[in-house]
Order: C-alpha cells, then structure tokens, then sequence
C-alpha cells in the first residue's frame, strides 16, 4: 500500500494496529495517540485516506458528536473512506418484537433473554453508577443465558462475563490509564464534598450522578439506525454512503487489521451497524 495513504483509527481502545495511527482518549499500551476526541483532531486538511470509527459516536451528545464527524470530514483527502460502526437500534428492536409476542401468551422459556434485552435498549442510556444493570446481569450465578448474550455482544461479553471483579464488571474496562485523569478524579472528590457540605446529601448525588454521565465514558447519549445514522452523516457532507458487513470493506484489506472481525473472522460486536462513506 502506498506510504501517502495514511489511515486514523479512533477511538481504539485496547485493539489497534501498527499500520494505523490509533488515539483513544485513555491509551492502554504504548503507541497509542492520547488525545480527547472532544478536540479538534491534530491532523491538517485533507491528509488522511482511510477512518475508523468503533462504538464511539453514540457516546457523545449529539453537538459533539456532529463535532467529531465535521473534523474526520475535514482532514480525510477527497475519495477517502470513513467507516463508521455503533450499535443497531433496528436490531434490537427486532429482537424485542420476537420476544414480546411468546411472553404475553405465557411461554417463559426466553424471559432472561427478554431481560437481556432490555438492557440492550435501556442500561447505557439511563445507567448512573459504573456497570449499571449490565454489570448485575453479568455477574448472576449461574448466568441462565450465557450463550444468547455472547451471540448478542460476542467477545466483549466472554471478556464481561469472564471479569470477577464483582459490581465494577464495567468500570474495569475503562480505567484512566493517564496522570491527568487521576488529578480530574480527585478534583471531583474535592467539590463534591464541598457540594454536600453546602447542599446536603441528595445535592451530593445529583453532582456525582451528573458527573458520571459526563465523564465516566459509559453513557450513550444517542443510539442511531441506519436510517438516522446515514441522515447525520449527509448532513455533515459525506456521500456515497453504504451499509456493508463486518467482514467487508472498501478500506483495501480492511480484514487483515481485525478490528471488527477477529483473527478467525469472527465479528467481534454482532450488535453493530456497519456504513462506510467517502468525502467529496
């Protein structure tokens, strides 16, 4: 592949690939761009030919995520892909209406699948502690529906269920691995005392409960379809939007990077919608 065709990976998280340039807001592992993606990206117009993007939009207001969208517009070269991945409200939304239907004529067989579901549509949204009902679910002994779960969220739910950190299942995953976050924490802990201490318990809550949804990285502040998904990426500018599947790619070798796949081809998070668009 040509050295002039440099490629941005956000958002990556614990999976990235030399070949990439990878940011996260909380690198993991050495190589790893830290940079707040609330930012503009430090890269100039027109440099980049190939995006990925991973579960990360929908944990954005909408002004940011639009934000963030505007700038992989703006530093992709003209023809270049941006790939886009986040959870699949219409899916889920399917699964609920073949669930439904069996429970109201009595037939219980699938209610720990139907509880799953909930959680799916609901958990991230409305969660104001780390883990949420998920981390609950995950960690119930035994566990009625493992195998549903793992055909829901794949190798994310094995690494989940198979995390013994009892209550901070979630929590775990997103540490801050960087100096700066840890000073942001205790600075937390400072004004919500001096919160509590001026307002009383209850205001205490509503402090730390709002602090949590801003900062904790867990909340989902949108859920798209590809309907809405496809709607805000023309908005912002890009065309010749497609939906596509996991294993399949107009990023050359998209496969060999394994982000969406693993290295047995197998879709990593089977609840995603998958689109690729390109700039101008």
């Amino acid at each position: 592949m040509a050295t002039s065709e440099k490629k941005l990976h956000l958002g990556c998280g614990r999976r990235f690939h030399p070949a990439w340039d990878n940011i996260d807001f909380c690198p993991r592992v050495e190589g790893v761009i830290l940079h707040d993606l609330r930012e503009p990206l430090p890269y100039p117009k027109d440099s980049i030919t190939y995006c990925h993007t991973a579960h990360v939009l929908g944990n954005f207001p909408t002004e940011q995520a639009t934000a963030l969208l505007q700038e992989q517009l703006r530093v992709l070269k003209s023809g270049g892909i941006a790939r886009f991945v986040v959870p699949d409200l219409q899916q889920v939304i399917q699964e609920y209406r073949e669930l439904i239907g069996p429970l109201c004529e009595g037939d219980l067989s699938r209610a720990a699948d139907y509880e799953w579901n909930q959680i799916e549509l609901y958990d991230q949204v409305a969660r104001s502690s780390y883990g949420g009902k998920m981390a609950k679910f995950l960690t119930q002994e035994p566990l009625p529906n493992r195998d549903y779960i793992l055909s829901r969220i794949g190798e994310e739910g094995a690494e989940l269920m198979d995390n013994p950190h009892d209550g901070t299942i979630v929590q775990t995953k997103i540490s801050p691995s960087h100096l700066r976050f840890y000073f942001h924490k205790i600075q937390l802990k400072l004004i919500r005392g001096l919160v509590q201490f001026l307002g009383g318990k209850e205001t205490a809550e509503a402090f730390r409960e709002g602090c949590f949804r801003r900062f904790s990285g867990e909340i989902q502040w949108q859920v798209y379809d590809q309907y809405s998904l496809t709607q805000e990426l023309k908005e912002v500018g890009f065309v010749d939007i497609k939906k596509c599947h996991h294993d399949e790619s107009r990023i050359p070798s998209f496969k060999d990077f394994c982000f969406d796949t693993d290295e047995q081809g197998v879709e990593r998070k089977p609840e995603s919608l998958y689109l690729e668009a390109s700039k101008p």
